[in-house]
């Protein structure tokens, strides 16, 4: 048997195999229900002699448990029985040499899991006085008390406070991935790109087959024009994960972003077909039409998703775009009429573009400068404010705003949706 065999070509498991899965899981669930119960029980300061019993029933059950060893001597200890705790550190000595320092390292996890960090202080306090820092198990230990630190300070939105025990955990242990996920997603939430990037870049390193990550750097990379490093990392996590809804949109929009607008209109036509109730596919399904010239297709798209689908006044813009490619203007003065700076910026946009079309090339200017102003700084909306500014006889304006377009965000749909872009495009030839 080759060993790339997938699972569907192996033989199926005997029901003698089955039932040795099953033996296994319960006494696996039971060990952990015994030692469970033997510290829930410690913790009380009650029932000494019943915390031993379920600590001797999870070692009977897995005699190399490092914690329940490590419990049963402290317990007896306090109990004052010198003689069983002896035996019993002998025993667990024979069982696991290293067994103190694996049983402190679980307390601490164990504390982080249950939301409780005042119950991991004493063992981390130990592993502190008793183990060289730079232990590797004593460095994920505090780098896993500090990732819960970061994690509750983020839920708690103290985000800076958060990075400084993130970052004091990616210096403890830097081969771990959690600590490096965790910050990587908080300074997300921060705005902070270009570290959050370098975050995303470190965990890849450590674990490239991590599917949010490749998505998140993935799309981190998009939004500042990086398409061709983006494409390999969500083309690989779309190749394990196909049918994952929001794997594929994000893949999609990074074909359409990079302009391979055929190959994002099959994977959302994919989607679309899967999920039909979701929207976000059938949009950019429509956009990909609209992309490669099919603007009644693209329109027909959104006019069905009017009728099935929640209302969405940015889908009115993208319909004005494909109305506008089509030469209907008067249909999209209708649409953008009473549009305001609280509008979508598709919407926003197709009124500066009907105001070119009428001619009124400053409405227009001052319309697309205000939509950048708003945060707006896309490939599409320097080359709409060119295209304004070289109506107005302005070239070298116009020059300054299209090479602005060129290094700016999300430049594979920076013309193909314009309905004026391949007279943009023309424009652009002057530059070179």
């Amino acid at each position: 048997m080759s060993e790339s065999m997938s699972v569907a070509d192996k033989a199926p498991l005997s029901e003698s195999e089955i039932e040795a899965w099953r033996q296994r899981i319960a006494a696996d669930t039971r060990s952990r229900y015994h030692l469970a119960m033997g510290v829930a029980i410690r913790r009380t300061g009650e029932a000494p002699q019943a915390a031993l019993h379920h600590f001797g029933a999870c070692l009977a059950i897995d005699p190399a448990n490092s914690r329940a060893w490590a419990e049963s001597i402290e317990l007896a200890e306090q109990l004052g029985d010198g003689a069983q705790a002896a035996n019993l550190r002998a025993a667990a000595q024979a069982a696991n040499p290293s067994y103190m320092l694996d049983a402190l390292t679980a307390a601490v996890r164990d504390a982080c899991d249950q939301g409780q960090p005042e119950w991991a202080e004493p063992p981390l306090a130990r592993l502190r006085a008793e183990y060289p820092p730079d232990l590797p198990a004593v460095a994920e230990a505090e780098a896993e008390y500090l990732t819960f630190c970061g994690q509750r300070s983020r839920s708690q939105n103290q985000r800076e406070q958060a990075v400084a025990f993130l970052r004091q955990a990616v210096e403890k242990a830097p081969w771990l991935d959690g600590p490096h996920r965790v910050l990587a997603h908080t300074l997300d939430e921060m705005g902070q790109t270009d570290a959050a990037i370098e975050e995303w870049l470190r965990l890849l390193a450590i674990a490239g087959d991590d599917a949010m990550a490749n998505v998140r750097l993935g799309m981190h990379l998009i939004n500042t024009s990086r398409h061709e490093e983006a494409l390999p990392l969500l083309a690989r996590v779309y190749a394990t994960s196909p049918y994952d809804e929001h794997i594929a949109n994000n893949y999609g929009f990074c074909l359409l972003a990079a302009g391979r607008y055929a190959e994002a209109m099959a994977v959302f036509e994919d989607v679309s077909n899967r999920v039909p109730a979701s929207e976000f596919p059938r949009t950019y399904l429509g956009l990909a039409n609209l992309a490669l010239g099919n603007a009644e297709t693209a329109l027909g798209i959104w006019l069905r998703m009017d009728r099935d689908c929640t209302p969405d006044p940015n889908r009115k813009g993208f319909q004005a775009y494909a109305l506008l490619h089509l030469g209907r203007n008067e249909e999209v003065r209708a649409l953008v009429s009473g549009t305001d700076a609280s509008a979508p910026v598709s919407l926003r946009t197709a009124e500066g573009l009907l105001a070119l079309r009428d001619g009124q090339a400053a409405e227009a200017e001052a319309r697309f400068r205000a939509i950048i102003a708003d945060g707006n700084d896309v490939s599409a909306m320097w080359f709409c404010l060119g295209f304004a500014l070289d109506s107005l006889g302005r070239t070298s304006e116009a020059d300054q705003a299209y090479r602005r377009g060129q290094t700016g965000a999300l430049l594979g749909l920076g013309l193909d949706l314009l309905p004026d872009g391949a007279e943009i495009r023309r424009r652009l030839d002057r530059l070179s």
